[in-house]
């Protein structure tokens, strides 16, 4: 299962994470990897339920706290996703990926300053770190320092050329034209690569905008 989530197989690895969890009806780490996995599908409903059981089986459980934050984002609960976030850190202060994602609901709800302090965080101990960077991109945007934004979108696809949330953050900056139709046609293609459908979403939303500019 593990092997076909890294390679992005989401359907294969939930067919293996659900024979787990068959054999070993209370493991906690089958219920978080299951709830995951339907994440990466778009099932968001029922990943809440594994998550919520992993967590009921070990409360102690950082990643678990995280993973639900997904769902919570998803549904647009921002209070409660930053109360889960805030348990993981608590549980595993260095992690970073739970930083990361308290930032982006911090931004999500008006607090740049807040969110801004724990990406600065996370980019001091991992400076490449692609979800802080698009993060201090995002409150860059918001704040109107637009060149900021620009040039934060342009390194994180330096380090990943296929960071969803850096394409939507440089076509939400950008006034497209018919001569961007080679640069959309990318933007659409990191959009269609089986990302989180979330992320998915915001892409064509950006592109969206401006398809009446390209003759798309």
């Amino acid at each position: 299962g593990n092997k076909y989530f890294a390679r992005g197989a989401y359907a294969e690895a939930l067919t293996f994470y659900q024979d787990l969890l068959r054999l070993k009806p209370r493991d906690a780490d089958a219920f978080n990897n299951l709830g995951a996995t339907l994440c990466k599908l778009g099932r968001y409903q029922e990943a809440e339920d594994y998550f919520r059981q992993a967590i009921e089986k070990r409360p102690d459980y950082p990643e678990a706290h995280s993973n639900l934050v997904a769902v919570r984002l998803w549904k647009r609960h921002f209070p409660e996703a930053e109360v889960s976030l805030r348990r993981a850190l608590k549980l595993k202060p260095n992690y970073v990926d739970a930083r990361s994602l308290l930032g982006l609901t911090l931004a999500f709800q008006g607090r740049l300053r807040d969110a801004k302090a724990q990406f600065e965080k996370v980019l001091k101990v991992a400076p490449r770190n692609t979800d802080a960077l698009v993060g201090m991109g995002q409150v860059a945007t918001t704040e109107g320092r637009f060149d900021d934004a620009e040039a934060l979108f342009k390194r994180v696809l330096e380090i990943d050329p296929k960071t969803p949330g850096a394409w939507a953050g440089l076509v939400g900056l950008r006034k497209m034209t018919s001569s961007d139709g080679a640069w959309l046609e990318r933007a659409k293609e990191i959009a269609a690569s089986g990302i989180v459908p979330v992320e998915e979403a915001a892409v064509r939303f950006a592109i969206g905008k401006y398809c009446d500019d390209v003759g798309d």
